[in-house]
Order: structure tokens, then sequence, then C-alpha cells
């Protein structure tokens, strides 16, 4: 079971990530911060510490962000 909401709440991490990516594109800032803000609330919501895997999804994020310009 537990296997099962690690998968589910990582999907919800890449989809966030996605719309974020998405919403920068179209220049939709605050959106796109909500995306993010979510994705650290998630780990509030369980109440868990952000595993590495998350920040890794969120250092390359930014990279990509910082490298494109955006």
């Amino acid at each position: 079971m537990i296997h099962i909401l690690t998968n589910k709440v990582d999907e919800g991490i890449n989809y966030y990530l996605d719309a974020a990516k998405r919403y920068a594109k179209v220049d939709l800032i605050t959106k796109e911060s909500e995306c993010l803000r979510q994705i650290m609330n998630i780990h509030n919501i369980n109440k868990e510490a952000i595993d590495t895997l998350t920040v890794n999804k969120l250092e390359i994020y930014y990279d990509d962000k910082v490298k494109k310009g955006d």
C-alpha cells in the first residue's frame, strides 16, 4: 500500500512540474508558483520530510529554467 501511495505522490509531483513548465512558457508566473508550492505542500500534508527525488526534480526544473532564461 505504501508503495502505491508513493508512486501516486511521485506521479502527482511530475504532473505539477509539467504544469509549472507549461505555465512558465505562457508567462503565467502566479500559476507556475502555485504548482511549485503544491509540490512542497504534498510533503507538509503527508507530514513527511521532502525526499531527495523531489529535491532533484526541483533542482533540474530550476536549472532548466535558468538555462532557458525564463
